[in-house]
């Protein structure tokens, strides 16, 4: 009897120094082809507090840039790698 093979390793989706691990179905794609025009979409950064956050592309007389907000701050810019859309909402959520 020939002993089945040890599954292959989990692919991590990111790594220290080398940003969003890239396969053929992986949804994430390169910034530089984001829409810019306020959209908030999931982005992948190298930050190890929010590796993974939602943003979105602000555009105005004195900024631009990838920003965040939240509830508890006033907002912060992102240097994000990588982003893909936002999933949608949970069937259960109701507007």
């Amino acid at each position: 009897m020939t002993p089945t093979p040890p599954p292959p390793p989990a692919r991590p989706m990111f790594c220290a120094v080398g940003g969003v691990d890239k396969a053929a179905d992986d949804p994430w794609q390169p910034i530089e082809t984001a829409p810019k025009d306020g959209t908030t979409v999931l982005v992948a950064t190298r930050d190890e507090d929010a590796p993974v956050i939602s943003a979105y592309w602000q555009q105005d007389a004195w900024f631009h840039g990838w920003m965040v907000w939240s509830c508890r701050s006033d907002g912060w810019q992102v240097a994000p790698t990588h982003w893909m859309p936002l999933p949608p909402p949970p069937a259960s959520v109701k507007p």
